[in-house]
């Protein structure tokens, strides 16, 4: 993983996000922006939405276009911290 790997990334989450209205703000955090992912890493994305509850279920991380960047996701484990919610997603390279 390298650092142009995290920016086409976060450049895929933005792209993404900016094509929705109901979404307030997003940020990513963690190891992928910071540019320095391990290869078990996750991407840790916040979003902050209108419609919160739509992203709890359904297949809006499909709607992502990760394989421009290189990648596909391999998993996703949803967490409920209260009044927040997460989504982990794990990435994996594309073959090549």
């Amino acid at each position: 993983m390298i650092a142009a790997d995290a920016e086409a990334l976060v450049a895929a989450v933005a792209d993404w996000a900016s094509k929705r209205e109901d979404i307030r703000a997003l940020a990513l955090v963690g190891s992928w922006a910071r540019g320095n992912p391990r290869p078990t890493s996750d991407l840790d994305i916040l979003l902050l939405s209108d419609l919160a509850r739509n992203y709890q279920r359904g297949t809006w991380l499909d709607e992502m276009k990760f394989d421009k960047a290189g990648f596909r996701v391999r998993s996703s484990l949803s967490a409920s911290y209260g009044a927040v919610w997460s989504a982990h997603v794990q990435l994996e390279p594309l073959p090549i």
